[in-house]
């Protein structure tokens, strides 16, 4: 049976966003006709998370409501090396365990991270969904797999923008960012020159 995954940010002992989740967690149910048993604010008033530094509320669940949970410290990984890859062969509208086709793609290449493209449209990294700055506005792409938690939010929040975001016009956008429940915007800023392959792969769609 699959079983899905929630990762929930531990900042000060408060778990953030669980709003977001439990919504998340109920339309996974919902898409077999299930009710989720599980509440999170319920959960979480249970835990006595840690009060310093910021932690990993790890949930792994399946739709016959087995569940296991884990808090783990939380480092921000440092990347430095990306590279834009096609991803046509990826559908992932629901947050799967099963993380096979991600990890497939950055198999036997020196690359730290990868910016999945499918038919020239920009959609998110292996593990984040991505926004990307143009002047002083940060666009996220129309063209997600996955509509996380924290793009939701920026979104509602009104502090970033959906827009049409491809290969071919990447590069008139200035910077970019990795955004996900653990990663709030600018957790991490990068240049947008630093994409490997971005002008081999751009001719390609000219």
């Amino acid at each position: 049976m699959c079983r899905f995954i929630e990762s929930i940010r531990i900042a000060n002992g408060e778990a953030q966003h669980l709003d977001g989740h439990q919504m998340r967690m109920n339309q996974t149910f919902r898409m077999a006709q299930k009710q989720n048993p599980h509440n999170l604010k319920s959960l979480a008033a249970e835990i006595d998370f840690p009060a310093q530094d910021i932690y990993k509320w790890r949930i792994v669940y399946d739709l016959l409501g087995h569940l296991d949970m884990q808090i783990l410290p939380y480092q921000v990984a440092q990347l430095h090396r990306f590279s834009l890859m096609d991803g046509n062969h990826i559908a992932y509208g629901l947050k799967y365990e099963d993380r096979s086709d991600f990890e497939q793609l950055k198999k036997n290449i020196q690359i730290d991270e990868v910016i999945i493209h499918q038919n020239g449209q920009i959609t998110d990294t292996t593990f984040s969904n991505l926004i990307f700055q143009k002047g002083k506005a940060w666009f996220t792409p129309r063209t997600y797999l996955l509509n996380g938690v924290m793009r939701q939010f920026l979104l509602q929040a009104g502090r970033i923008q959906e827009a049409t975001i491809t290969i071919e016009n990447l590069k008139t956008f200035t910077r970019f960012q990795l955004i996900n429940a653990m990663l709030p915007i600018h957790t991490n800023i990068y240049d947008i020159h630093i994409i490997n392959g971005l002008d081999k792969i751009e001719n390609q769609y000219r």
